[in-house]
């Protein structure tokens, strides 16, 4: 197993022949970089950015809103480059780059999903309407996005169309359906074809809330599950669904963390931290070599073949994590920016939010024992928590898994509902060595009511 220390300066701000890089938020809108604000709306730069890394620059988006910011290696500080007046039709838009050329498909916004491909015009500093042949609706949850763009190829692979229109109603409710088929576009022709309908396979990846985005690899998409400790390749291409072996996928566990960015450089798949990037620190990080022969089949197909759009049921479970991941996203964040006065009822809210985070027994132990502490002013020691997690007689090593796992686990669960990390850790001040747990104060009225109800 190939794992090293890597240098980002030296290998992607300085080559112009790398590829476009999808970065990848191991929980997104988690972090973010300061962007300077115009004053027309600052709850701008309160929004998740998507980050993409090409030619040896970083691109910052923030969500929703057609605004393209990009990192000044000199100075570190975000540059504006669009000239963007109108917003809030983008949420959940997935943007790419193919050919150097910068492109944003898809999004929610004015009470609909649409299916429009845009392209960024340099000169203008404008988006533009690209022509195509049929609209897919489409639009990226918060948990398991199923895109992938085979550049070499110039073909963008999408996994499901979700057909919402909020404003059109029909037998007394809005008008949603979830496209069960296998789309690709051909960046060429800007043509789409369907590629199949989606298997009972590929259904079942997508069915557990754990299941999340890993990266867009240059063989497939990566997604993984956190509960079964399992790494999923997305073969497109190959129409095939294929299991990353045991070694590579806890190695990958093992280094990823909770503001964790993860890209792939040639088939080096790259971790590094968002707070590094943001503090200006690009060089620090991991690697871990990879290669389509860790990946054995599972002898499960993506999609069956066939012509013709096939619409599943909006209410069936498969599509429970991407409708609820799609209503924490694009629409949260629209509300965010519109300060929508019409809300669900508090009662509502609770039970969605309940649901989405889903802590299991275990996690509630460990959130209640912080919450007390915490609400005493003290924190909560590693012996306490290695004593509730029964590991107080087992290997440290052990017990720094046993412990970095709960975390993980809640923070990502926590995240779902867009307020950040909720126990975080500071060191002791008589010990610099050791740390302590905490749920800052603003965070502690919330969580308790929904462990505890």
């Amino acid at each position: 197993m190939d794992i090293y220390k890597l240098t980002l300066l030296i290998w992607v701000l300085a080559s112009g022949l790398v590829k476009g890089q999808d970065v990848t938020q191991f929980n997104y809108g988690l972090e973010k970089f300061q962007l300077p604000t115009d004053g027309t709306n600052p709850l701008l730069a309160k929004v998740p950015q998507g980050l993409y890394l090409n030619k040896g620059h970083l691109y910052i988006f923030p969500e929703g809103t057609g605004r393209i910011y990009v990192n000044d290696s000199i100075s570190g500080q975000p540059i504006r480059l669009d000239s963007t007046k109108y917003y809030g039709f983008t949420f959940g838009s997935h943007i790419f780059f193919y050919r150097d050329t910068l492109y944003s498909f898809g999004g929610y916004g004015y009470w609909n999903t649409n299916g429009h491909l845009r392209v960024f015009i340099n000169q203008k500093g404008e988006w533009e309407l690209e022509p195509l042949n049929r609209e897919v609706p489409f639009s990226k949850g918060n948990l398991l996005p199923v895109v992938w763009l085979n550049e070499e190829k110039g073909k963008l692979w999408i996994g499901y169309s979700i057909n919402r229109k909020e404003g059109i109603k029909g037998n007394g409710k809005n008008v949603e359906a979830v496209n069960d088929s296998v789309y690709v576009l051909d960046m060429v022709s800007k043509n789409f074809s369907v590629a199949g309908a989606s298997s009972a396979s590929q259904k079942g990846v997508f069915h557990s809330t754990t299941t999340k985005n890993l990266a867009a690899s240059p063989w497939g998409q990566l997604v993984f599950d956190s509960n079964q400790n399992s790494i999923t390749l997305l073969d497109f291409e190959n129409n095939e669904l294929a299991l990353l072996n045991n070694a590579k996928a806890k190695a990958i566990f093992r280094t990823l963390q909770i503001d964790g960015l993860v890209h792939f450089k040639d088939s080096n798949l790259v971790i590094q931290s968002h707070r590094d990037w943001i503090a200006g620190n690009f060089s620090s990080g991991d690697s871990i070599q990879l290669s389509r022969a860790d990946f054995s089949s599972t002898g499960n197909r993506i999609f069956e073949p066939t012509l013709t759009p096939i619409l599943g049921n909006t209410n069936s479970t498969a599509y429970l994590h991407i409708l609820l991941s799609f209503a924490t996203g694009g629409m949260v964040v629209g509300l965010l920016l519109y300060m929508v006065s019409i809300r669900p009822a508090r009662t509502k809210e609770e039970v969605r939010e309940k649901q989405i985070l889903a802590f299991d027994d275990k996690e509630k132990e460990v959130i209640n024992l912080v919450v007390s502490n915490s609400m005493n002013g003290i924190g909560t020691t590693v012996e306490q928590i290695n004593q509730l997690l029964g590991v107080t007689n087992k290997s440290i090593e052990i017990q720094k898994k046993q412990r970095s796992d709960v975390f993980l686990s809640i923070n990502e669960k926590w995240s779902r509902i867009g307020t950040g990390v909720l126990i975080d850790k500071r060191r002791l001040d008589q010990d610099k060595r050791s740390y302590e747990y905490l749920i800052a104060n603003e965070k502690l009225h919330k969580v308790n009511s929904i462990v505890r109800s």
